[in-house]
């Protein structure tokens, strides 16, 4: 605690830091006085000065904020009065210098020097708006603290604020000094405290009752006196949160919290007789409190000993506010409340995800999985599934459609045959009807006699959207044009497709849609979306590929440049040196991923050859995938993951 010393301290302490940090435009260092602005002849009578700054603390105010505010965790315990005396400074910054021109005969006097002086100090005071026991002087002698000895180790540090004076309140300052008005700059020091010498008074009842039960009841014995019961007034502060997860023990540093998960709030003077703490608009009694420490669990429905929590109240993902309440039982209208505090309550996820197929989905278990307004949205991997594309949803279980763009084997292709350029669409009606997932829709095209084979397509592809534009098993299909043919992957993925010729239309055969699929052509494997090229980091990448019931088949692919050549190459390589059932395999690029077509009937699986166990990950061929919940902005942080493709 700072003594008489602290006022004359901040002016030794702004002389120190202004004389270190000044810059020296005139070669020499510039002094820094401290007092009255003086009288010199120039005030009369005109002529050179030189450099210098002046600091003059023209006034002293009571900081009103901290007039009865003991220092925090210095004031003896039950103990009250007397308080520091806070303090603001107002000093006034002039900087004096002038120079003499010679204009013909007349000499005339230029402040420009006074200028430059005044806005370096300006620049240090500003750059320097705080200043602690860490500032050190860069000038000789460096490494000096700043801070005069009287103020070091203090709770309020010394802050420096430009003061805005209207032009009235400068001149009544220069008026009163009776000297010519000079360009200042007037700033306030805040908060300068100085200790009270007083002796410190303690409360203690006058009449100790004789019963234990306070107020006595009506039957107790009579009371010696008075009973008088005075409460300290000392206000908790929170300076810090932590976190210890559900299930541990561990403080963990970053203010991320999920139901059921404990608060450590750290600061001063947080435990009293009772103390709780309340999130948000919910107040729950701590689970431990200490004077540096309190903890408390965050609670789900219901507050263990006090009941049920009305649903408006109940605590949602995004960013709460904590405080600590501390209560003494003998004043049942005393409360004191700390600072808030803030955190994020983040949904909790269960890291047991549960897979299914048919359609491909995962169920998410946990808390507060979303929200009571609109808006979420669950990530797998770097893939979005926005709230109302989910399944179904509660606040404790979600059941998550997996997007088209993570890896998946058993997809229902179509593979046409070869197609000729310009593609005749001969005569008639062009129809044919288009069946996925048992969803049939028939298809009317208004198309010129022939289509050039680059459109076809784009074409095809627009018809098959358009034919149902809510259903995203249709809008969601995709077609491709692989060495002249064409290769059609429904949306969904794993959906059936079937594309078959009506009312005797030809439009079907055209295309090359007809006739029975070639072995494997109707279970291809896609891989999760790549970047052209993807990144490998093996020095030497291996892959393993199994088409059951067949034996794995190991190799080894080449670096690739683009996503096209990734396709050729692992086409080249799974076909070369293995059974014969794999010389028909097939690999094209559709959209950003890759689409693998077996040489033979079965399932497509790809693997992590020994040796090699980043690669098969990077191509996204087979990987797990974090599986995150984002409600109200707020994100999970639990381990959850699932493996792709299963």
């Amino acid at each position: 605690m700072s003594d008489f010393r602290a006022i004359g301290g901040v002016s030794t302490t702004l002389q120190t830091l202004l004389s270190d940090r000044m810059e020296l435009p005139f070669g020499t260092a510039v002094p820094v006085t401290i007092g009255t602005p003086p009288f010199t002849a120039k005030d009369n009578d005109p002529h050179t000065e030189d450099a210098r700054v002046n600091l003059f603390l023209y006034r002293v105010t009571e900081n009103g904020y901290l007039q009865n505010q003991e220092i925090p965790g210095r004031g003896a315990s039950g103990g009250y009065g007397h308080p520091p005396l806070s303090l603001n400074l107002h000093y006034l910054v002039t900087a004096y210098g002038t120079t003499e021109v010679r204009v013909g005969l007349t000499s005339l006097f230029d402040d420009s020097t006074a200028q430059f002086v005044l806005g370096s100090a300006m620049r240090v005071l500003h750059d320097v708006p705080i200043i602690t026991d860490n500032v050190m002087t860069l000038r000789p002698p460096s490494g000096n603290i700043v801070l005069h000895p009287s103020l070091r180790d203090e709770f309020e540090h010394v802050r420096i604020s430009l003061e805005p004076l209207t032009l009235e309140d400068v001149s009544k300052i220069w008026t009163a000094l009776t000297l010519r008005y000079r360009l200042s700059a007037a700033y306030v020091v805040n908060v300068v405290q100085i200790e009270s010498r007083r002796p410190r008074r303690f409360p203690r009842p006058v009449g100790q009752p004789l019963s234990a039960t306070v107020p006595p009841l009506p039957g107790d014995a009579p009371t010696p006196g008075p009973m008088v019961y005075v409460l300290t007034i000392q206000t908790p502060t929170i300076t810090e949160i932590k976190v210890i997860r559900a299930g541990t023990t561990t403080e963990q540093p970053f203010a991320y919290a999920a139901i059921n998960d404990a608060l450590v709030l750290r600061g001063t003077s947080l435990a009293g007789p009772r103390t709780s703490v309340l999130i948000g608009d919910v107040e729950v009694p701590a689970t431990s409190a200490e004077a540096t420490r309190v903890v408390a669990t965050i609670p789900d429905a219901t507050i263990p000993g006090l009941g049920p929590i009305p649903p408006e109240l109940r605590l949602q993902p995004g960013v709460q506010t904590v405080k600590v309440v501390v209560r003494d039982p003998l004043v049942p209208s005393s409360a004191f409340w700390s600072n808030e505090a803030a955190f994020m309550l983040v949904p909790l996820v269960n890291p047991a995800i549960v897979y299914a197929s048919g359609p491909r989905r995962i169920t998410i278990n946990g808390e507060r999985l979303i929200g009571t307004t609109p808006g979420g949205e669950t990530m797998i991997g770097r893939a979005s599934v926005a709230r109302a594309s989910y399944l179904s949803a509660t606040p404790k279980q979600l059941v998550v459609p997996i997007p088209d763009t993570l890896p998946t084997f058993d997809v229902h292709t179509i593979v046409g045959t070869v197609l000729l350029d310009p593609i005749a669409l001969g005569a008639g009606p062009l129809t044919l009807a288009v069946t996925i997932a048992g969803t049939t829709r028939n298809i009317t095209a208004n198309l010129p006699a022939s289509i050039p084979l680059a459109s076809a397509a784009a074409i095809l592809a627009n018809l098959i959207h358009d034919a149902d534009p809510t259903n995203p098993n249709f809008t969601g299909t995709r077609v491709d044009l692989w060495v002249d043919k064409l290769v059609i992957v429904p949306g969904g993925l794993t959906n059936t497709i079937t594309i078959a010729p009506t009312g005797g239309s030809t439009f079907a055969a055209s295309l090359g849609l007809v006739g029975a699929p070639l072995p494997g052509e109707d279970r291809a494997f896609v891989s999760g979306e790549l970047s052209s090229p993807p990144p490998i980091s093996a020095i030497v990448p291996r892959l393993s590929i199994t088409v059951s019931p067949l034996a794995p088949h190991t190799f080894t692919i080449a670096k690739p440049t683009t996503l096209a050549g990734l396709a050729d190459d692992l086409q080249t390589k799974i076909k070369t040196g293995v059974p014969a059932a794999y010389a028909n395999a097939r690999v094209a690029v559709s959209g950003n991923q890759l689409l693998v077509i077996p040489g033979a009937a079965g399932t497509v699986t790809f693997s992590a050859p020994p040796g090699d166990d980043t690669t098969v990950v990077e191509l996204q061929l087979r990987a797990n995938f974090a599986v995150r919940v984002r409600v109200n902005g707020a994100e999970s942080i639990d381990p959850a993951v699932v493996l792709l493709p299963q």
